[in-house]
């Protein structure tokens, strides 16, 4: 039941959640309204971790947020950070705006490949920490 309310909440506010693992055709819907909120304005949050690590760190890094942003080269990347779980209180960090143009155009940042932004975002990320 408790589930089933979070669904249709998390659906009332436009959440397109992404089934971890999930691979090619799986994923053509999500990307489509992914893509759809963003030609739209909409702001929209992608995590670069498939689950948030106790003690904080970043590993495993996905490249869906270095996807979209190759994609969409001029809009803002805002990347998050919020305290590992056994910190408390949690504290939320929001880093400068940049964008995969202005990123990949710097070639101090040697950006030649989806992963290069992966690693990119990562370390913007990871710079946040408290």
């Amino acid at each position: 039941m408790a589930k089933r309310l979070l669904a249709s909440f998390l659906q009332g506010i436009d959440v397109n959640p992404v089934k971890r693992g999930a691979k090619g055709h799986d994923l053509f819907p999500t990307i489509r309204r992914v893509r759809q909120a963003i030609i739209k304005g909409n702001l929209v949050g992608i995590f670069i971790q498939e689950t948030r690590h106790k003690d904080g760190s970043l590993d495993d890094l996905l490249d869906g947020p270095a996807i979209f942003a190759k994609m969409f080269p001029n809009i803002p990347i805002y990347a998050a950070r919020i305290t590992p779980p056994s910190h408390r209180p949690h504290i939320f960090r929001i880093d400068q705006p940049f964008t995969y143009s202005e990123v990949a155009n710097d070639s101090s940042n040697n950006i030649e490949s989806i992963s290069d932004m992966t690693s990119f975002i990562g370390r913007r990320i990871a710079s946040l920490a408290v």
